[in-house]
């Protein structure tokens, strides 16, 4: 077992949150950065797209992290995992980062062809493209994510922060840059308007090459590596496309029981909620690698504090966030429709229970279980399609994101549960996040 030996203290906390601080401080920037891309796309969109192509470009939003999800294969995380464990003698510079951009190749090569049969199968009906444009354009972009997620990442390994925050500074930059000149020209079509956003990934990643170039040497490809990361990353890349589904396949359930007009709802009452998803990026990039380091330095007090504080906060930012929904949708999401922020109040649930996912499921990637969080997550899955269709044919759109929430937070406990058996040493406050998360709950249906 991990984490054996600590001593809890909370002056030992208090030593041990400054580089989280610090390291909060310039994720955030860089985090911010590009939010304030995905926020300016999906603005601009609403204002230059007609109303049903603007539920299309955030729907296929989540068709770009799924098969950029199929490609990573949960190779960052392995990234990031293999930096801090010598006992794998994975930390000369370079073997990790160029051993998973080969894997990336592979991938982007094999799922490519199943996505080619796939979308000839559905790809027009859900996503308004057609085939060629919706294959090239995900192909054009998730190479150009994939590049960012993995140098990136092996930024945050090495804690180049500084590295980190120009690459996204410079990145986000040029993909904004693509996208401005929307706004004064007339009669943009989604097609466009997409190819943009793809080619501006990719130019965009080429700069994290240039700074992370002294991690890719092809002479450093390792095959025993790439056998380990594969096996530890591959249960995380599933989860990862699986949790990317679920606000899929929710768009998609909406579509079939309501139109496009209430698929450009959603998209609309999503909008706040990045704000939410920014947080959890945020407190990921610089909790889970001093997680890590503390866990194998034999420390609990870390992860005991931490957890409690920020799993507040995170509740008082969706409650603030709940206050202004309706406000910050009219003003960055001008679409005409009446409540366009109708479904946030169980959007931003859902996004709660993630965020707490990260700390009570920290047990299983410390201890290497990503088997048992892959279980859990299919399981799910398959629960949370099946009865967000049968609700949502039964009471209408509006059931959809409850459901959602309702099934997340059951499986989150089970998962949570799951994790404090194999990790007993790893302190989560699991009893008060199941109170806190089922009180904000209830105040979240009073306002929907």
């Amino acid at each position: 077992m991990i984490g054996g030996g600590g001593v809890d203290t909370f002056d030992q906390f208090l030593s041990e949150i400054w580089p989280m601080l610090r390291s909060s401080f310039i994720y955030s920037f860089s985090t911010l950065i590009n939010a304030l891309v995905r926020f300016t796309t999906l603005s601009i969109g609403a204002r230059v797209l007609i109303l049903g192509d603007y539920g299309a470009l955030d729907t296929i939003f989540f068709a770009y992290l799924v098969f950029s999800g199929l490609i990573i294969m949960g190779l960052d995380s392995a990234i990031l995992r293999f930096a801090f464990d010598d006992k794998e003698n994975c930390s000369k510079a370079g073997k990790t980062l160029t051993t998973a951009l080969v894997i990336g190749s592979a991938n982007t090569i094999i799922f490519a062809i199943i996505l080619i049969c796939l979308l000839r199968i559905f790809g027009h009906h859900f996503f308004r493209l057609e085939t060629n444009v919706l294959l090239i354009s995900l192909i054009i972009f998730c190479v150009g994510y994939t590049i960012s997620a993995f140098v990136s990442t092996n930024m945050r390994a090495h804690f180049e922060s500084l590295h980190f925050f120009i690459s996204n500074l410079i990145s986000a930059s040029i993909r904004i840059a693509f996208i401005i000149p929307f706004l004064w020209i007339e009669n943009i079509n989604l097609s466009t308007f997409i190819l943009t956003i793809s080619w501006a990934s990719l130019i965009s990643s080429f700069i994290y090459i240039y700074l992370g170039r002294k991690y890719i040497s092809w002479k450093e490809f390792d095959k025993n590596l790439m056998v380990k990361m594969l096996s530890y990353g591959i249960p995380l890349g599933i989860v990862f496309v699986m949790s990317s589904l679920y606000p899929l396949l929710e768009r998609f359930i909406v579509l079939e029981i309501g139109n496009y007009e209430w698929l450009s709802v959603y998209a609309a009452s999503a909008f706040p909620a990045l704000l939410l998803g920014i947080t959890i990026q945020i407190v990921n990039m610089a909790w889970v690698p001093l997680a890590i380091k503390s866990t194998l330095n034999g420390s609990v007090s870390f992860i005991k504090y931490s957890s409690v504080w920020l799993h507040g906060l995170f509740i008082v930012l969706y409650l603030t966030t709940l206050a202004f929904a309706e406000s910050i949708v009219r003003v960055f999401v001008p679409i005409k429709v009446n409540e366009p922020a109708v479904l946030f109040p169980f959007i931003g649930m859902i996004m709660l229970v993630r965020f707490s996912s990260s700390f009570t499921s920290f047990g299983l990637i410390m201890e290497k279980r990503t088997d048992l969080k892959l279980l859990i997550s299919v399981v799910a899955f398959l629960a949370m399609g099946l009865s967000s269709w049968i609700f949502g044919r039964q009471f209408g759109v509006k059931a959809v994101p409850v459901i959602v929430f309702i099934v997340s937070y059951l499986f989150w406990i089970i998962e949570a549960l799951v994790a404090r058996s194999i990790a007993p040493n790893i302190l989560i406050p699991f009893k008060l996040m199941i109170i806190s998360i089922g009180l904000t709950g209830c105040i979240a249906w009073v306002c929907s």
